[in-house]
């Protein structure tokens, strides 16, 4: 087994033990989601789908003005050229160290963006920015990877990518199946959109409702920190299988 092959047992191993994990709920937040309104759910829901059809049809251009989208560009060549050459650990590691870099800058800035708002009282004007900052973490992951997230396909992929962080047991399983296919045939952009806004909108329930009360909120910049933290981890760990398994693929 040589160190591609090997790099990607590791990469499976990690992807295992990241989707044996799960967004558990605790008795307390348990309490708490059989008591808010569905009403609050069914405006979270609407928030999130509007916020990645506003992003995906003309926000993408002012996120990409936040990072060096060239620059990652052709860091990845010049690294993608190294593995080519070299083809040791060290070679392939080098590929995670810009994506980790960037991956620090995000998790602040959505930590920020719960606790700034938090602090003022509020929960719904938040979430543009929140999708806008997981949006911008993996499109920097899938440039460190050589992907290019422009394509419909690949933003139905980053969807289907962020459902599969953020649910649990039987609903992971189908989200992963559907993620790994990469088959696009059936269904539209806009119904991925609707499901994503529908997990998205689950999994921040309770810390949405409570960044609706003065102070409390400081609770869902936590919590932000640690949505992002899940679909980054993701991220990294299935566009770094795409690489390897493209790199092996290109040895036939």
């Amino acid at each position: 087994m040589d160190s591609l092959e090997k790099e990607l047992a590791a990469v499976e191993k990690r992807e295992k033990k990241l989707l044996a994990g799960g967004l558990k709920k605790g008795k307390v937040k348990q309490a708490v989601y059989d008591k808010v309104p569905e009403k609050v759910g069914g405006l979270l829901e609407a928030a999130f789908s509007k916020a990645f059809k506003t992003v995906f049809i003309n926000g993408t251009p002012l996120i990409e003005r936040t990072f060096d989208k060239d620059g990652a560009g052709l860091e990845f060549e010049a690294r993608d050229y190294i593995v080519d050459r070299a083809g040791n650990k060290k070679s392939l590691r080098r590929l995670d160290k810009q994506a980790k870099k960037d991956s620090k800058i995000n998790h602040a800035a959505t930590t920020a963006a719960g606790f700034g708002l938090g602090f003022l009282g509020l929960g719904l004007p938040d979430i543009p920015l929140m999708v806008g900052t997981i949006l911008r973490g993996v499109y920097e992951i899938a440039i460190g990877y050589g992907v290019d997230y422009s394509s419909e396909e690949e933003k139905r992929y980053i969807l289907r990518l962020i459902c599969t962080a953020l649910s649990d047991g039987d609903e992971r399983s189908v989200y992963n199946r559907k993620l790994d296919s990469m088959e696009y045939g059936g269904g539209t952009l806009a119904g991925e959109i609707a499901s994503t806004a529908r997990t998205l909108s689950d999994a921040l329930l309770v810390e949405k409702f409570v960044q609706g009360l003065p102070v409390v909120g400081v609770v869902g910049g936590a919590v932000n920190f640690s949505i992002y933290r899940r679909i980054a981890a993701l991220a990294a760990v299935k566009y770094k299988k795409r690489y390897l398994v493209r790199k092996l693929r290109e040895r036939v």
